[in-house]
Formats: C-alpha cells, sequence, structure tokens
C-alpha cells in the first residue's frame, strides 16, 4: 500500500492501528506528548501502568511509538486486553510483575479493565484494590500530580489526553498532523492529481494553516473528546476528501472541510464561513468585484456566482459562492474581517458556558445545603 492510500484509508478508521503502520508512516504520525514521557518514566522505574479510554485513543499507537525507549527492560506488555478472554492468565501475570518488582504495561478499555479488576481481586484481593484506587485517581499529565503520586500502579485515562490543545499552543499538534500527512502524500510525486496536490500545497502555507487550526480550536469549548482516529480521520478527508471512494475525484480542502461526517468535521462545520454574514462583502463576492479581486495568497478563483456559466442554474450559483466565500476565508488575507467575526460568537458560547457552570454550581450548592 503506497502512503497516499494509507492516508485515504484513514478516514474510515481501517489504517488507524499501529500495527498496519510501517516504521516512517509510524513515525510521521506520532505526536510526542506528556503522556509518553510519563509512561516511558513510570515503567523505567519498573511501575506497572495501566493505559485505558475509548477505541481509537491511542493506546496501542502509543506502545508501538514507545517501544524502543522500554525494550531493554523486558517488561510485560499487553497492547490490546479486550482480544484477551482470560483474565486469569493476564491477573497472574501482574501479580508476578509486582511481586517481581518489574513495570508492565497494559492497554485496557473501560469494561475489560471492569473484568480483570474482578479477577484480580479474587486472586489477591490487596493488589485489585490498590489498582483500584489507582485507577479512581488516574493521573491528569500537565498538572502537578501526574508525576507526584506514590506507589506501584499507575491508571492514564487517554479520554483526558486532547491532541488538539495544550497549554503552550492550542494549534501546533494539529499543523503537525498536517505537515506530517501531506508530507507523506508529496512522497508519491506525480502520482497524484492537480486538485490534490493543490490541497497539500496549500494546507503547507501558515495562513492557511492559522485558519484551519483556528477552526479546530474552536471546537475545545465545549471541552469535547476527540480520539486519535477521530483527528486523524478528519485531516485524512481534509486532504483527499472524494478520492476517498476511488472515483479519482477530488475537491478542494475548504470545501472537504464542511462536508465529511466523522465527529471533528461536525463539530468544525458549526463555524463555516457561509455563516458567517456581511451584506457588502457577500454581495462583493457574488458579483466578482474588483475589491475581491485582490489580497489573495495562492490563487484567485476560477469562476464567480455572477458568472454567465450559472445563468440557468440558481442551485450551481449558490454552491460556487459557499465556495469562493470559504476560499476567501482560508486564502485572502482579507479574510481576517471573518475571524473577527467568529471571536465574537466565541466569546459569547465562552460566556454561556461559564453562566451553564456557575448555575450548576450554585444548584449543587443548594442541594447540598437542603
Amino acid at each position: 500500500m503506497d502512503n497516499l492510500d494509507f492516508i485515504k484509508k484513514l478516514y474510515n478508521g481501517k489504517n488507524c492501528y499501529s500495527d498496519h503502520m510501517s516504521e516512517e508512516q509510524l513515525e510521521l504520525l506520532h505526536l510526542k506528548s506528556e503522556v509518553e514521557e510519563i509512561i516511558v518514566k513510570k515503567v523505567n522505574d519498573n511501575k506497572i501502568v495501566f493505559l485505558t479510554g475509548n477505541p481509537g485513543d491511542g493506546k496501542t499507537f502509543i506502545i508501538q511509538a514507545i517501544k524502543d525507549q522500554i525494550a531493554l527492560n523486558h517488561i510485560y506488555i499487553e497492547r490490546d486486553l479486550n482480544t484477551v478472554s482470560d483474565y486469569a492468565t493476564i491477573s497472574k501475570k501482574i501479580i508476578e510483575c509486582y511481586n517481581n518488582g518489574t513495570g508492565a504495561i497494559i492497554a485496557v478499555n473501560e469494561y475489560p479493565f471492569y473484568l480483570l479488576l474482578k479477577s484480580l481481586k479474587q486472586l489477591d484481593k490487596s493488589i485489585g484494590d490498590r489498582i483500584q484506587n489507582a485507577k479512581d485517581s488516574f493521573l491528569i499529565y500537565g498538572t502537578p500530580n501526574d508525576t507526584a503520586q506514590e506507589g506501584h500502579f499507575f491508571v492514564i485515562d487517554l479520554n483526558y489526553r486532547n491532541l488538539l490543545y495544550s497549554s503552550t499552543s492550542e494549534s501546533k499538534k494539529a499543523g503537525e498532523i498536517l505537515d506530517n500527512m501531506c508530507r507523506l502524500i508529496s512522497g508519491n510525486g506525480s502520482n497524484i492529481n492537480h486538485i490534490l496536490k493543490y490541497n497539500v500545497s496549500a494546507l503547507s502555507n501558515d495562513y492557511v494553516k492559522s485558519q484551519l487550526t483556528r477552526l479546530v480550536s474552536y471546537t475545545m469549548l465545549n471541552n469535547e473528546h476527540f480520539a486519535a482516529r477521530d483527528i486523524m480521520g478528519a485531516f485524512s478527508y481534509i486532504v483527499t476528501s472524494r478520492l476517498l471512494d476511488d472515483s479519482g475525484e477530488c475537491c478542494y480542502y475548504y470545501d472537504a472541510i464542511f462536508e465529511g461526517s466523522n465527529p471533528l468535521l461536525a463539530a468544525i462545520q458549526q463555524y463555516d464561513p457561509i455563516y458567517l454574514s456581511t451584506p457588502k462583502l457577500d454581495e462583493d463576492i457574488w458579483n466578482g468585484e474588483d475589491c475581491v479581486k485582490k489580497g489573495w495568497l495562492l490563487t484567485n478563483p476560477e469562476t464567480w456566482p455572477n458568472d454567465a456559466l450559472f445563468n440557468d442554474d440558481v442551485d450551481d450559483a449558490i454552491k460556487c459562492f459557499k465556495s469562493v466565500k470559504r476560499k476567501f476565508f482560508f486564502e485572502n488575507e482579507n479574510g481576517q474581517i471573518f475571524n473577527e467575526m467568529l471571536e465574537r460568537i466565541h466569546s459569547k458560547e465562552i460566556n454561556v458556558f461559564k453562566d451553564f457552570e456557575n448555575n450548576k454550581k450554585l444548584l449543587l450548592s443548594d442541594k447540598g445545603a437542603k
């Protein structure tokens, strides 16, 4: 499978598993974070780490990515407890690691973790209870308690890992994912059509990336969790779009962003520039006035909604208008006008969210008082 096929299939999740990836693909798609650093440190200290979260959160991917840093420790690794039915054997292995003072990493989803704990408590209630306590006080990385906790068992829940936001830069990781995917596709050389080539080039532009990551960062307002599979799938669709059905067709990234049905793309779509209305600008874009034919960073639109081409088809004219307006947001230096609108919308949403949280606290306080 070449790199383009690999990227295309990230959208439907077929290739979001590390055991399907070459070393090159694994390296390019792996984004180092505090999670990996904490796991390596704990395991190197002969601790037992449980890596939990939802399917697609990247548990097995992380283990595969850090294997060279922990291989010399000869630790016990269980990459996916979902495939295991004999919990007694795994429980005995964990107890053995504990008694021998050796490290271990176990990737496990929520329900298998429950079954594992049940099995552990039957064999050794003390150890089972200690792991239960570790699960109840799982590590939150990036906070003072992520390395300060004592004990032999540690649980890291990837539900609380956000690949799109960090305290230093909410857009950095999203930009890295785009860069890495575009680099993989560029390796196909001339074996890509002109629209795909355009998408790769445009998404390598700093301004375009900043506009895209601005939209991505707004989705974090609702504190939504996007698994690694969601993020890779979203950017796969943005770059390759209609090539996914093997029809050979492709659409420009600025339309693809607002057409995909993956969870991250669905969250971004509420910030579609077509919902940002400025009558004068909309009229200028519709008529292709000279004032909107300036300031393009990459290429000017080839057609405008009022072109004679659309005289007999209003629907196609509207479709063209939406596409040009999106392109204007991403690729015209005057697209900053939309940023101001988004900031105002975002501020209102933040206030609504704060009011909701404050009201919830008041309700809980009143309930406690009664």
